[in-house]
């Protein structure tokens, strides 16, 4: 199940489900859905890269546009996401190299996010400038640091994952999850932590300087066959009882994945993000993606009857 395309590169058929839920505490508070989540790509067993990008508008009333900062950055991710995999698929084995190096990510990637976003932001505004009610806000806050930095209305987190070739590339900025299992089992959270992120605080593409706040990692698919990849906004991590709840999730995952299939991982996807949104859960949106490997699907393991 895997297409070879070059002496560096791999490629496998992925297939990716997705679910976004309101919670319930803005249901209760009239607010907009804060999350966002777009996937592009040769999705569905069609071999190719593939990309997710997840968001999550901080909500608060001096973020008032939050719910749109978050809609512009998954797309802006996905688009800069993909023409980085484009130069990865193009490149020989030195400038392959030169392409993962932290300067290249740092420039190539997480630079041209942060300048998209706020481009398209400042675009939105313009378009649809600040209401007189949104005035009232931003006068009842500092309203000198909008003048200075208006993006601040439209603050938001983001995680963005691009898969290609022989490399998984994941960018994080805020809070959210990262989740891999591999093929050994071993279930890994491969963006580094940001000690920053303490309580409800959290790093914004909306901060004066975002770009030191990013966290980043590259995943050899050749040293690392990953089976499944998890990414969810905080509001699905905060609806879990056990602190360490990474691994029991990853392993129902993996075993609903196998026994019913991808068709029913779909259907029950969106109930399992309604929980998590609900008054029982965290009550905040809730929005999950999954990448998951066909290779993992139709690989017989030890104890399987098939």
């Amino acid at each position: 199940m895997t297409t070879q395309l070059s002496d560096k590169t791999l490629e496998q058929y992925w297939h990716i489900e997705t679910a976004s839920e309101m919670g319930f505490m803005h249901l209760r508070n009239n607010l907009p859905l804060q999350d966002a989540i777009l996937a592009s790509g040769n999705l569905y067993s069609e071999s190719g890269p593939i990309f997710l990008a997840v968001a999550d508008g901080h909500g608060d009333i001096s973020h008032f546009r939050s719910y749109t900062g978050a809609n512009i950055a998954t797309s802006v991710a996905v688009e800069i996401l993909g023409e980085f995999a484009q130069e990865v698929r193009n490149s020989d084995q030195s400038a392959f190299k030169n392409l993962l190096s932290t300067a290249n990510i740092t420039e190539a990637v997480l630079t041209t996010i942060v300048g998209k976003w706020k481009k398209e932001v400042l675009s939105h505004l313009e378009s649809n400038p600040f209401t007189s009610d949104e005035l009232t806000i931003i006068k009842d806050h500092d309203s000198r640091d909008y003048a200075v930095n208006p993006t601040i209305a439209y603050g938001t987190t983001l995680i963005g994952c691009g898969v290609v070739a022989s490399i998984a590339l994941f960018v994080q900025i805020g809070d959210g999850d990262v989740i891999i299992m591999d093929q050994s089992g071993r279930i890994f959270n491969p963006i580094p932590i940001d000690p920053s992120l303490v309580s409800n605080r959290t790093t914004s593409l909306c901060q004066r300087d975002p770009i030191p706040s990013f966290r980043y990692s590259v995943v050899d698919l050749e040293s690392t066959a990953v089976d499944i990849i998890m990414i969810a906004t905080d509001g699905f991590g905060n609806s879990q009882t056990d602190r360490d709840w990474y691994g029991g999730v990853m392993k129902d995952i993996a075993s609903f994945s196998r026994k019913h299939g991808t068709f029913w991982i779909r259907e029950n996807l969106p109930n399992w993000a309604r929980r998590c949104a609900s008054s029982e859960g965290s009550g905040d949106d809730t929005t999950i993606g999954l990448i998951i490997s066909e290779d993992f699907l139709n690989r017989n393991e030890p104890g399987d009857t098939n």
